[in-house]
């Protein structure tokens, strides 16, 4: 699963003297699964790039594909379930019969031409695209399947049909193939389902009378049923690190960080692919900025949420990312690791960044302990450990060379 920018250009005031152009021809494609930093200075158009992706904004030239594979990555168990979750939310937003869909799963209503025909009448897709897309696809793999498992010709035609042409599958392909048109088309519902934004000051977002119903206001008006809208206010209060017992009470009586943490939980009930935060730190403490960090690495690496960040402190990039996309006047500049970013000097000056405080220190420490340079070190402990690897391992080579 992946997000494009394919020559993807924004211009603001078109058909007026206020006509300006903030994106210029963007092009990068970020895979699901990693969190990304976005950087660079007030004004080079940051924002209206996340908005692109959440589809807030069209692109006035080129633009951005979302492909999605659903329950990659996945176990086995895990990818059926998350199969079966993702086609059912799809059926509901494509405004195909859930009745019909069940049918074709359980094989009550076979997929023929005309089933074929009703559900791309329903996605508003031609039949030349389909087949050039998914349906040859499909045949191509049915065929190598064939040929590959061992047993006489019914057996390896049981096994195609339970495991690839059986419709929870095809259409899981089907929806990967389809999902990357929806976002300049009529399914631009979808995208944001799947694609949650967190504003910068999230708080002002907040508006109900209690947590509970701010939380809820997303899923239930996507039509997500009672009881489901109800578990997932309970689990992503906590996931935020917030008490249940808050649920009835007033958002506004929260303090600034506990706010936020609310309306990062009604993003959550949407339970998106991706996330994108809009310099989601900014205003906290230092102490209300770790705990940030902290879950949006349990987002990461537990629920496997793909998170795009836009931020100033270096610290954070450093600490969480697994990319940093550096823009500068419209345009991606770099799409790079943050070693290979901290690593440089030049590129630091370049851009005008301020490095991390870790790699400041290290400088320092390096100009006492001559050969000694950060590794892999992204907090303050791994770079402990890594100067005393290397203080160990200078002391063994000097006894043995003494």
């Amino acid at each position: 699963m992946s997000i494009k920018f394919e020559n993807a250009s924004y211009v603001y005031g078109i058909g007026t003297h206020q006509k300006t152009a903030v994106l210029n021809n963007l092009n990068l494609e970020l895979e699901y699964g990693k969190i990304y930093g976005m950087i660079g200075a007030t004004g080079c158009g940051k924002t209206t790039a996340i908005q692109l992706i959440n589809g807030l904004l069209k692109p006035t030239k080129g633009k951005i594909v979302i492909e999605q594979t659903v329950g990659e990555g996945l176990s086995i168990k895990k990818q059926r379930k998350a199969k079966k979750i993702s086609v059912y939310e799809a059926v509901k937003g494509t405004g195909i019969s859930v009745k019909l869909w069940r049918n074709l799963e359980r094989g009550k209503t076979p997929i023929d031409k005309k089933t074929i025909s009703v559900m791309l009448k329903k996605l508003n897709i031609s039949k030349k695209d389909f087949n050039k897309n998914c349906f040859q696809k499909t045949l191509q793999i049915k065929r190598e399947l064939i040929s590959q498992h061992s047993g006489n010709d019914t057996t390896r035609q049981k096994f195609v049909n339970d495991f690839l042409i059986r419709p929870l599958d095809f259409f899981a392909n089907f929806y990967r193939k389809t999902i990357g048109n929806f976002i300049t088309g009529k399914k631009i519902k979808l995208i944001r389902t799947n694609i949650g934004l967190v504003f910068q000051f999230a708080e002002y977002q907040l508006f109900a009378d209690t947590i509970a119903k701010d939380i809820a206001f997303g899923p239930k008006n996507y039509k997500v049923p009672k009881e489901e809208v109800e578990k997932r206010v309970k689990k992503y209060i906590k996931i935020v690190g917030l008490s249940e017992k808050l649920l009835d009470k007033s958002p506004f009586d929260l303090s600034g960080g506990q706010k936020r943490r609310v309306a990062i939980a009604g993003v959550l009930a949407m339970e998106p692919d991706v996330l994108i935060f809009d310099e989601p730190i900014a205003g906290l403490d230092p102490k209300g900025e770790q705990l940030m960090m902290e879950l949006f690495k349990y987002l990461n690496k537990e629920l496997g949420k793909t998170i795009i960040m836009i931020t100033h402190n270096m610290d954070h990039v450093l600490e969480i990312c697994d990319k940093v996309i550096i823009m500068e006047k419209g345009s991606f500049k770099e799409f790079i690791t943050p070693k290979e970013l901290f690593d440089s000097e030049e590129k630091v000056e370049k851009y005008g960044l301020l490095p991390p405080l870790l790699y400041k220190f290290a400088r320092q420490v390096s100009k006492e302990i001559k050969g000694f340079k950060i590794q892999t070190a992204k907090t303050l402990n791994e770079f402990k450990e890594e100067l005393k690897s290397f203080l160990i391992k200078n002391r063994k080579e000097e006894s043995s060379g003494g």
